[in-house]
């Protein structure tokens, strides 16, 4: 079972596009995370490349914080849609 099958669905902000914070095995914990369904990481708020590895992913939740978000202009997008990073 993937993370995101483990933990979600999660409440979308636009067809098929969610916001979320995720827990990496390390115990970080990454905010801004657009995930779009299935399970593929679009782009991370202020970042302009992946900083963490899909297979560190141990959690995925949204916060109060994530749900209020509503707007993906301006992000960098991590990849082609066609590449985007598994979870």
């Amino acid at each position: 079972m993937s993370v995101i099958d483990k933990f979600g669905p999660f409440d979308e902000f636009a067809r098929d596009a969610s916001m979320v914070t995720v827990e990496l095995k390390n115990g970080e914990i990454i905010t801004g995370v657009l995930i779009v369904y299935p399970n593929y990481i679009g782009a991370i708020e202020g970042e302009d490349d992946l900083i963490f590895s899909p297979k560190e992913v141990i959690k995925v939740f949204q916060t109060p914080e994530d749900l209020k978000k509503r707007s993906k202009s301006g992000w960098f997008w991590l990849y082609d849609p066609k590449e985007f990073s598994r979870l």
